[in-house]
């Protein structure tokens, strides 16, 4: 059986050509031939290839919105969550459909390297996994792009079955020292996971002053300390596993927000690069979008000669640390996602799936820290690993001896765009570092003297 099942009304067999062609080209196989083997019944052969293929391609076109058979095949594909529709015509899907986001391929020509099919591939490898000619092979797909949503029908990555593990707690002790006086708060009715709530009693932040005498972004310190990475709950998926203890022996300071686009603009204006595209939603104090991995560390590095400070991103560890802010549940606020605590597709919140919210517009975590989950997908400094098995446990970035061998890095944080799963503190995504999408952003760590 194949990997991909194109449906698609065969009037529309030549200019669905083109596509085949590409897809055939990545390694996936594609059912799109239908011719009926003898012996064979039309039903039987789309049955058994519909029934058997991990993903189904819905091809929308003023032609197939009209067929019967192809919105009976939709139907499946959605009913089995691994439905990825494309638009080769502006048309209104058929009814039931238009939740879920399609492919604009109106004005795609063919070329394989154009950003919509690139984007395209992406979100079909969020379902069938990287293709063999792609060189990481063994990482799960990317999901933070502005394109992927769906109401949680093309899941992006297939959840595990829910595990309720209560966790027991008596006592919390403080342990954090080099910082100041922290404060232990007892788990609570709203705590529904057995959370652990640690945090300063009052956030230390400061701002380095740039050679033009402005101030640089806001920074919090962050303790030293130890705690447990990856999904506690067993909630979520299997590269969040296995849980395991990172011990942070120096402490450091992480962005207090997203870097904003008054930030990267003036390092754009200053070094003569272009300004990214804020996809109409504002500048100012929102979040920087459609930045690089490799834009974030130019940044860093642009930064770090302003001020004579070391900024850089931080590891995976130190981000999902500072993002937990002590807290061992889902979220840093708890087991359950509520109502307004997030800008994610389901958070509750009036930028939900639609655009990203100005810096500063939710509670901060226990550590003063805004928007680590939702928002942006935040880039961090680590290789992708598809597990945890062999991760270092002192907090420092996990690289590959040679560049070349990282073929992708980490996404933490989860976006405006995704469901609220994907905004868990455990949750994890890569990209390529070149990629630039309107739900990717970033955040910086300053190393302490």
């Amino acid at each position: 059986m194949s990997d991909i099942f194109v449906s698609y009304a065969n009037q529309d067999r030549d200019r669905i050509q083109p596509l085949v062609r590409a897809l055939e080209k990545t390694g996936w196989s594609v059912f799109w031939d239908r011719t009926i083997p003898t012996g064979k019944t039309w039903r039987e052969v789309i049955g058994d290839e519909i029934h058997e293929g991990r993903c189904v391609l819905v091809v929308w076109t003023k032609t197939s919105v009209a067929s019967e058979w192809v919105q009976e095949e939709a139907e499946e594909g959605k009913r089995k969550g691994i439905l990825i529709p494309v638009m080769l015509d502006a048309v209104e899907p058929p009814f039931g459909f238009g939740s879920i986001q399609a492919a604009d391929l109106v004005s795609w020509e063919g070329d394989e390297s154009a950003p919509v099919f690139v984007h395209l591939l992406s979100d079909m490898a969020n379902i069938l996994g990287l293709p063999p000619g792609v060189s990481a092979a063994n990482a799960p797909p990317p999901r933070g792009d502005g394109a992927q949503k769906a109401e949680g029908e093309v899941k992006r990555k297939l959840p595990r079955m829910l595990v309720s593990r209560p966790i027991l707690m008596t006592a919390v002790v403080m342990v954090f020292v080099a910082v100041g006086i922290f404060l232990t708060i007892p788990p609570t009715e709203d705590h529904k996971q057995g959370e652990l709530v640690v945090g300063p009693a009052t956030p230390e932040i400061f701002s380095d002053t740039l050679q033009d005498g402005r101030a640089g972004p806001e920074m919090i310190k962050i303790p030293i300390g130890e705690f447990r990475m990856g999904d506690m709950q067993e909630s979520g998926d299997p590269d969040e596993l296995p849980v395991h203890k990172i011990y942070i022996h120096k402490p450091f300071a992480i962005g207090r927000y997203e870097v904003t686009f008054d930030e990267y603009d003036r390092f754009a204006e200053a070094t003569g690069r272009q300004l990214p595209d804020d996809a109409g939603w504002g500048r100012g104090r929102w979040p920087v979008i459609n930045v690089s991995w490799e834009d974030a560390l130019t940044y860093a590095d642009w930064l770090s000669a302003n001020t004579g400070k070391s900024y850089r991103l931080p590891s995976e560890a130190e981000w999902e640390y500072a993002s937990r802010a002590g807290s061992v549940s889902r979220y840093w606020w708890g087991g359950e996602a509520e109502i307004g605590l997030a800008n994610c597709d389901g958070c509750g919140s009036r930028w939900d799936g639609r655009q990203t919210a100005s810096v500063g517009s939710f509670e901060p975590n226990q550590f003063g820290l805004y928007e680590t989950a939702g928002n942006v997908w935040e880039w961090v400094q680590d290789c992708w690993h598809k597990n945890f098995h062999g991760a270092p446990k002192n907090g420092r970035a996990w690289q590959e001896p040679r560049d070349s061998e990282c073929d992708v890095r980490v996404l933490r944080g989860g976006s405006w765009d995704d469901p609220a799963r994907f905004v868990r503190s455990s949750n994890r995504d890569w990209n390529w570092p070149d990629s630039r999408r309107d739900s990717i952003g970033f955040r910086l760590v300053r190393d302490m003297d």
